[in-house]
């Protein structure tokens, strides 16, 4: 399901507002069901799917990163591997590493790589994540980790 959030720079001219999905479909025990992209974790391309890792559970989407990038408000998504994308309210810490790596790690205790390739695009991202009001890591609500929606 995909909702307006706000103007985009192209689409303020057109009269049309951006669209990011708020729901994905995945496949799970044979079945199609809907996951709210907010309970999400982060994103791990693996093979031909890329899966959805939300707590414990992993759900399989027969998509492109490119696309689920595309599809996902990046205000609240950041890519930061060619085989990731990440929940910015699940950032728990950034880790410096020797030879200028990253170490992303969550609040659900799993710790992902942020590449030199992806550092210079999201660095933006991340510096205002460090200047939110709120602080810049925060847990996620107790509610996020709900069953899939029917």
């Amino acid at each position: 399901m995909v909702r307006p959030t706000g103007p985009s720079p192209l689409s303020v001219e057109a009269g049309t507002e951006k669209q990011y999905a708020d729901r994905v479909p995945v496949k799970r025990s044979g079945r199609v069901r809907y996951v709210r992209v907010e309970e999400v974790d982060w994103f791990e391309a693996r093979r031909n799917y890329v899966f959805a890792h939300s707590g414990e559970d992993s759900y399989a989407l027969r998509k492109t990163m490119k696309r689920m990038e595309a599809i996902l408000d990046p205000g609240k998504f950041i890519r930061i591997h060619r085989s990731a994308i990440v929940n910015l309210d699940r950032i728990r810490s950034l880790r410096p590493l020797p030879r200028g790596q990253v170490l992303v790690v969550l609040y659900d205790g799993s710790t992902l790589s942020l590449s030199r390739s992806y550092r210079g695009m999201a660095s933006s991202q991340i510096r205002n994540l460090l200047e939110r009001p709120e602080g810049p890591f925060r847990p996620p609500s107790a509610d996020h980790r709900q069953a899939a929606t029917r």
